[in-house]
């Protein structure tokens, strides 16, 4: 009986490699398949042409779209387009900010030669951006506009304002808004002040009249041009935006807003509201189906936790590991947000979750030709409205 003969050790090697190379083929090609299907259909739940346009959020592939640096870079991107504008027209624009928080979009714009409208209460922001705006030699100043007043449904009447610094900036009633609970009035002495959060009344002023050139900037480093049109809005009033669009009335039903950029906090705006839980998300609902009303397309942004949110939350946002948000229905997107901490509950964390939207007037100028990925994607979407 012959003995069996074992092959060499390389040869069998040089034999397998084929097999093994198209084995490892096989299997990356299967995965990458399996990656490619699963992309496609997540995006297939998120087609653009909903109610909120989600191109923002997933242009060019899931988990990046347009906007990778946060909300302000769509602040960015509407300058350079407004820049142009400002060229092509040869006109001079105007941006307004309501509620500054730190003031950089305003000086953002001042430094692309477009006149900045800044309207921030606080006197805790205050102080850091009358000390930015004064001692940074680089800004343009001449072109901000000033204004220490809060922006609401009407002018010239008093609302309450608590003062803390962010998060604890707000009108409205007496609250600590990190754990959204109620302090009595009577109550906030000693505990309020061991805070430094100060409660105080505040002059209102509407968007509208300031539109209308009935109000005048409190430090104006500007020379006093006339607006009449607004190119790029930003709105973050923790919860009163609905009070904010109140004011603005005029300038949405008119389309004199070409792009505006809002905050989306749900549980803030029922919470300032005193909604109860059976009506939550009407009011929410109602700011958004009133830009659409008025012609303004709606773009959806990133869904955010505040600081200290809980982890399984964040995961819980992206798209494809947690929930589904339905874009086509403003209720049901709404509610995504209360499902979010239903989904995830802390006992340390209760401020919700929010987002922000950019509504564009069906009468938005851009540039011939857009400078960014931003600005050819609305103007494509707009060229068949």
């Amino acid at each position: 009986m012959k003995s069996l003969r074992i092959a060499n050790p390389i040869v069998l090697v040089l034999l397998g490699t084929p097999l093994f190379l198209f084995l490892c083929i096989s299997v990356l090609s299967h995965s990458i398949l399996h990656k490619e299907r699963k992309l496609l259909e997540t995006k297939e739940r998120y087609q653009p042409n909903t109610l909120l346009r989600t191109e923002i959020l997933f242009k060019g592939h899931l988990r990046g779209g347009l906007v990778r640096k946060g909300t302000l870079q769509i602040w960015d991107l509407l300058l350079q387009e407004a820049e142009l504008v400002s060229k092509e027209t040869n006109e001079h624009l105007h941006v307004l900010e309501v509620g500054m928080n730190d003031g950089k979009a305003c000086v953002r714009a001042a430094n692309h030669g477009i006149s900045a409208h800044c309207i921030e209460p606080s006197p805790v922001s205050n102080n850091h951006i009358m000390h930015f705006l004064e001692h940074d030699d680089k800004i343009h100043r001449q072109g901000i506009h000033f204004y220490k007043t809060a922006a609401a449904a009407e002018s010239d009447k008093y609302v309450p304002f608590q003062s803390g610094g962010f998060p604890q900036d707000h009108v409205g009633k007496l609250m600590d808004i990190k754990t959204m609970s109620r302090i009595q009035d009577v109550e906030h002495g000693e505990q309020w002040m061991a805070q430094r959060i100060e409660p105080f009344l505040l002059k209102t002023v509407a968007i509208d009249d300031l539109m209308d050139n009935k109000i005048t900037p409190t430090i104006d480093f500007g020379t006093g041009e006339l607006i009449n049109h607004v190119y790029l809005a930003k709105i973050e009033t923790q919860g009163y935006e609905p009070e904010v669009i109140k004011g603005m009335e005029k300038a949405i039903v008119g389309n004199k807003i070409d792009f505006i950029m809002m905050e989306f906090w749900p549980k803030g705006i029922d919470f300032m509201e005193d909604v109860a839980d059976a009506d939550r998300c009407k009011k929410p609902v109602a700011l958004l189906q009133k830009l659409i009303d008025n012609g303004y397309t709606l773009y959806a942004l990133p869904v955010s936790g505040y600081f200290g949110a809980p982890k399984s939350a964040n995961r819980y946002i992206k798209p494809d590991h947690g929930g589904i948000v339905n874009y086509n229905d403003l209720n049901e997107y709404c509610k995504f947000f209360y499902e979010i901490e239903e989904k995830n509950p802390s006992e340390d964390y209760k401020m919700g979750y929010f987002s922000e939207v950019l509504a564009v007037s069906p009468n938005a100028r851009l540039p011939y030709d857009p400078k960014t990925e931003l600005g050819q994607m609305v103007q494509d979407n707009m060229s068949w409205i």
